[in-house]
């Protein structure tokens, strides 16, 4: 049964997107949104602009399946630098969220051999409950990390398709071959600590969110692809 504030939101979101001034403007302030939460003056601020992100990304996916909405995004794409600011952001944190997520993977493997060594039962009780604890908020982060930057990936990979002049621009193409090289330097390393872990764990049930993370990463690279 699904749940009647599931089917409120559901009902909210079309009558929204069905709006005139939605259809007109909603586009370009999410991408404007985008863009200007980078600083927010919070303490907080490095971490909540990816929550937002997330959410905005949503609500852009779900707009691009909508002809009209799609319509808005490429007229923005070719009328003002908006678009070209959104995309460079979308980049920016492409290339940030992988980065981290393979520096993650990479202590989830040193931590996870380093348990299977005759060392390990050597240090004290505290010392192993301090790294076990870190090994968990590495798959945490590894997690969230690769979460993100597959939807980035996802959103310069749907988009490309149907807008190409402004990734064409000089100002971008670069950018977006080094993403594109970031993304393809992750996925091999990605690859080889997943081999490292499976052999490892021997298929362990409990080494599924890590896993998944690195079949996230896979998928982020291919969709990439399109840069090359």
């Amino acid at each position: 049964m699904s749940s009647p504030s599931l089917q409120f939101a559901e009902t909210f979101h079309q009558r929204l997107l069905s709006h005139p001034l939605a259809q007109s403007y909603l586009a370009k302030a999410l991408m404007k949104f985008y863009t200007d939460v980078e600083s927010t003056g919070a303490s907080s601020e490095f971490y909540d602009k990816f929550t937002i992100r997330h959410h905005i990304g949503v609500i852009l996916k779900s707009m691009w399946a909508n002809p009209i909405h799609q319509q808005a995004i490429v007229e923005e794409s070719r009328s003002g630098h908006q678009f070209e600011r959104f995309v460079n952001m979308l980049m920016n944190d492409t290339t940030f969220l992988l980065d981290e997520s393979l520096e993650s993977l990479k202590r989830v493997h040193d931590v996870q051999e380093a348990m299977d060594s005759k060392e390990w039962r050597l240090q004290s009780q505290e010392v192993q409950q301090s790294r076990q604890r870190q090994l968990s908020n590495d798959e945490r982060q590894c997690r969230s990390y690769l979460t993100l930057a597959s939807q980035t990936v996802d959103m310069l990979h749907y988009l490309s398709r149907k807008i190409t002049e402004p990734f064409l621009r000089p100002e971008l193409v670069d950018r977006l071959a080094a993403t594109s090289t970031s993304t393809n330097y992750v996925a091999p390393n990605a690859m080889t600590s997943k081999s490292r872990i499976r052999r490892r764990t021997n298929g362990n049930p409990s080494d599924f969110s890590t896993t998944n993370c690195l079949n996230l990463d896979s998928d982020a690279s291919s969709k990439v692809s399109f840069a090359r």
